[in-house]
């Protein structure tokens, strides 16, 4: 294999602020475990690039150019499976050791298992955690120490690496808007998840939230802060409340009445599908399911729903300044609310800012008691120190109550809570992590392990109990009414949140991450969860159960399971991906094809699927006559077998395309994009060749994405002027002509 090319330094502007992960597709586990330690460090300054790799023919393999160029740190987690695979060692390493070598890059490997190390030059670096103690080896409350201590190390070195330029955030704009007055009409709640048990109101930040809300700024956001009022930032601060007080200020009367054309509310979450949230929000506001070919077109109509209207958007858990643009949809009457641990998200985003900080004592101490059952006098000298163990956060304090009114006493628990000190140390995450210990030592060792087995579903996400009946089923031959109960009970523990009509369950990320660091191999647990369902899938994928999570879950659960063949075959099985289609629309069918990007005839389809968008989003019947009318002709076994499915038609009278009369995929037409409302005019891609500008004669602007052709900036307000690109990057005016 040909030895990759030594990275040259970013260019002017471009930062260096990556911590670059390498490792080996059998170490994902491991992965997973230390991200969870790097997770509350994320920010615009410190961003951990750890991209999957993607098995093409019998190697794993990833694209590392752009990230190699940005790196500052470089973790390499250590093992016979890393210093064995090919592309670690023929292209990934040799570039981390120039920039090593070169100053520019800090290396920090781990010892995940033993290894022989010496025999390359791994051993003239100092490795995180001595290499003589693997982590494999060590019982699971000194390893997560041990990974606590290995991450303080890397957030260090990331933060005080030399940077190129600033990343703080430009603030944007805002129109001006005025203030909100009540009306008479009442707001409905769409989407707002119900009120947590034992909820603490904190009045003075819901009045002081309100009084911001309904005054002139159009966005507000809630953050948290540290004990001594410093800011997170870029550290974050789970479970201090912020979802529950967003809860509560929606349900309050007064805020109702200012927004009657409706209140709102959609979860982000580290993973967002654009589109589908897009289509949720286009559907409460419509009254009816909307579907969408692209996120600037589902953007542009749900401005025009929006448009005259008074209501208010949460947009609860933000990651990302990205995530928050395709709900950039508001006008003058509306309101913004975001919940986010970043507060540079909202300098970036125009919002005003309200930090959030701990409990004191005392509310602490009534959280304790509410949750417990016991009168807040009656509270011994213990509980005062269970609360400081806890940090003072809410999540961890309902917790430990919880735990007492298992029957636990208030001594033990804090016996417990110290001991989790020792595992979690000073991590931001220590106390919540030490709490949901605690929650879980008072379940059987047979709970211990269904509970653990939920690390499989996705965060950020309403799991069907449905889909939990179905695992634990194959896994704990319990039934549907066990698995309930279960649930019941691991609600009551505030292990995670069950759904008020107990269809559906949720967590606070840091449950599920917790589930993440406990987990023996979440390979084994994605293959239970495949079993799961083809047990009951037969004779065929496409006959599984409509449950709400099955179709839209399956391919991913695949892939991570290492059934690779299985989900080729699956991605070219007409049966399913008709079936798919019916159950989630076309935009979750392609993005399950991303799992296989390398793959010729795969990718192929995909193409054909998105140049198929438009005639699907307004009628799914249509997909045998699309394939048919793109793709025959080609060769590949993949697309003949595709091909040989959709002759079946849609079980209808239909027309049947004898030859390839629709471009087919592969030529120069890729994807169509939908977002101008007049005559494109000018187009020019920008140099970096992964963007493109096109100018219109509705007087805006489009910055578009190539890769996934959604728009990234919208520019109004133009009355004549177009634009000249350059083959030197520079931009000049032109005057608009239609053409």
């Amino acid at each position: 294999m040909a030895m990759a090319k030594t990275p040259l330094p970013p260019s002017s502007g471009q930062p260096r602020d990556l911590v670059f992960i390498s490792y080996s597709h059998v170490d994902m586990d491991w992965l997973a475990r230390l991200q969870v330690f790097l997770k509350p460090f994320t920010g615009p300054s410190f961003r951990v690039w750890s991209d999957p790799y993607i098995k093409v023919g019998d190697q794993w393999r990833r694209d590392i150019s752009g990230a190699m160029s940005r790196a500052c740190v470089a973790v390499l987690l250590v093992s016979p499976d890393f210093l064995a695979s090919d592309f670690i060692r023929n292209e990934e390493l040799p570039l981390l050791f120039e920039g090593a070598k070169a100053g520019i890059i800090t290396l920090f490997p781990i010892p995940i298992s033993a290894s022989n190390y010496r025999a390359t030059p791994l051993t003239h670096y100092q490795f995180a955690h001595p290499p003589e103690r693997p982590l494999d080896r060590m019982p699971r409350p000194r390893r997560h120490a041990a990974l606590v201590q290995i991450t303080e190390k890397i957030v260090s070195a990331a933060q005080t690496a030399p940077r190129d330029i600033s990343t703080a955030p430009t603030p944007i704009a805002e129109s001006p808007s005025t203030a909100i007055a009540a009306t008479g009409r009442t707001a409905a709640l769409h989407g707002v998840p119900g009120q947590r048990p034992n909820y603490l109101r904190r009045l003075e930040y819901l009045d002081r939230l309100k009084r911001t809300l309904l005054g002139a700024d159009r966005a507000v956001g809630i953050t948290g802060t540290r004990e001594q009022g410093v800011r997170v930032g870029l550290q974050g601060m789970g479970g201090i409340g912020k979802t529950e007080l967003a809860i509560n200020l929606v349900n309050d009367k007064a805020v109702r009445r200012a927004f009657p054309d409706g209140i709102f509310w959609l979860t982000l979450g580290q993973t967002i599908e654009p589109l589908r949230l897009q289509g949720e929000l286009a559907a409460y506001v419509a009254g009816e399911a909307k579907a969408f070919a692209t996120v600037n077109e589902a953007r542009d109509q749900l401005r025009q729903l929006f448009d005259g209207k008074s209501c208010l958007l949460v947009l609860d858990d933000l990651w990302r300044l990205q995530d928050a643009e395709p709900f950039d949809v508001l006008g003058p009457r509306s309101r913004l609310l975001i919940t986010t641990r970043d507060a540079d998200l909202l300098v970036a985003l125009g919002a005003r800012e309200l930090p959030l900080d701990l409990l004191s004592e005392d509310l602490a101490l009534e959280l304790l008691a509410s949750w417990s059952g016991r009168p807040r006098a009656e509270l011994p000298e213990a509980a005062r120190k269970v609360a400081a163990n806890c940090g003072y956060l809410p999540l961890a304090l309902a917790l430990a109550g919880a735990r007492v009114q298992g029957g636990t006493s208030w001594e033990d628990v804090l016996s417990a809570l110290e001991n989790g000190r020792l595992e979690f140390l000073d991590h931001p995450y220590g106390s919540v992590f030490g709490s949901l210990r605690l929650g879980t030592e008072a379940l059987s060792a047979a709970e211990r392990e269904r509970y653990f087995e939920l690390a499989v579903f996705p965060e950020d996400a309403d799991i069907p109990v449905a889909a939990i009946c179905t695992l634990w089923r194959h896994t704990g031959g319990m039934s549907p009414d066990a698995s309930r109960d279960l649930l019941h009970r691991l609600h009551r523990k505030a292990l995670l949140t069950l759904h008020d009509d107990g269809s559906g369950i949720s967590f606070h990320d840091l449950q599920h991450d917790f589930l993440r660091l406990n987990i023996a191999s979440l390979v084994d647990a994605h293959t239970a969860l495949v079993d799961a369902y083809q047990a009951g899938a037969l004779p065929g994928w496409a006959n599984g159960p409509d449950d709400g999570y099955f179709f839209q879950h399956l391919p991913r659960h695949l892939f991570a399971a290492d059934r690779f063949d299985e989900l080729r075959a699956l991605l070219c099985d007409y049966d399913w991906l008709s079936a798919k289609l019916r159950s989630t629309g076309i935009i979750g069918v392609l993005a399950d094809y991303d799992l296989v990007a390398q793959d010729r005839d795969l990718a192929l389809i995909q193409q054909a699927l998105q140049l198929s968008i438009p005639a699907l989003v307004y009628d799914r019947s249509r997909l045998p006559g699309q394939l048919l009318g793109r793709l025959r002709g080609m060769t590949g076994a993949a697309i003949a077998t595709l091909l040989a499915g959709a002759e079946k038609g849609p079980g209808r009278l239909w027309l049947r395309p004898r030859f390839a009369s629709l471009t087919p995929p592969g030529g120069p037409l890729r994807q169509i994009r939908i977002g101008h409302t007049s005559a494109v005019c000018a187009v020019a891609f920008l140099p970096d060749g992964c963007r493109v500008l096109s100018g219109s004669g509705d007087y805006t602007l489009r910055l578009w994405d190539l890769a996934t052709g959604q728009t990234l900036r919208t520019l109004e307000g133009h009355t004549h002027a177009g634009f000249r690109g350059g083959a030197d990057g520079r931009w000049q005016s032109c005057p608009l002509r239609l053409l």
